[in-house]
């Protein structure tokens, strides 16, 4: 069943409860406004965890090569990331779409950064369009390997795409229809979608 809620994404998480966290594309642990804004999702989950805790989970699953890409499956050991003059720091930079799990969570990699250090969702040489699918496959990925229960999707991408005053056709009516029609597709008989917005 797919139902839509407001409020707190984080409240009340339970054992059978997993909620799709956006994150940037270096799964960074700096809440600092610019890098991470302690708003959004990304930042909120830092703040809850702790960032010193959410580094070390995050680091073990970068280490153990525990990052699936957006058809689910686990990178290769020797997965090349994104060239280093692409990198704005030391951080590995990993594709939009491409996904690992701590605890309850699931991280998505939803945007990069550009030179000024703000998070955009579109490719280099790619529409928004395009980049929003390829974030849908990665969600669809990683809710078709949960096999039971509820999973807590926000509406993904939206308040980035606002921020960077998007001039393509594609909109954020467009982003929560394709949204919606991506998760209606993917329930299963034991599993509760919910999209939640603020």
């Amino acid at each position: 069943m797919l139902r839509e809620r407001d409020g707190n994404i984080f409240d009340r998480i339970t054992d059978d409860i997993q909620v799709v966290i956006p994150v940037n594309s270096s799964f960074d642990c700096v809440v600092d406004g610019v890098t991470i804004d302690k708003n959004s999702l990304h930042g909120q989950l830092i703040n809850n965890m702790g960032s010193a805790r959410f580094y070390n989970l995050v680091q073990k699953r970068i280490i153990q090569n525990d990052i699936y890409d957006y058809d689910g499956r686990l990178i290769p050991k020797n997965f090349k990331t994104m060239p280093k003059e692409f990198q704005r720091s030391m951080h590995d930079i990993y594709p939009i779409g491409f996904y690992t799990r701590i605890e309850n969570f699931i991280l998505l990699i939803t945007t990069h950064f550009n030179e000024s250090g703000q998070a955009y969702i579109n490719e280099s040489n790619g529409s928004a369009e395009n980049t929003y699918k390829a974030i849908l496959r990665g969600l669809t990925s990683a809710i078709n390997s949960c096999h039971q229960g509820t999973i807590r999707v926000p509406f993904i991408g939206t308040s980035v795409l606002s921020r960077n005053g998007n001039n393509s056709e594609y909109n954020h009516d467009d982003m929560k229809r394709d949204l919606k029609r991506c998760l209606n597709g993917l329930i299963k008989s034991r599993q509760n979608i919910e999209i939640w917005s603020k």
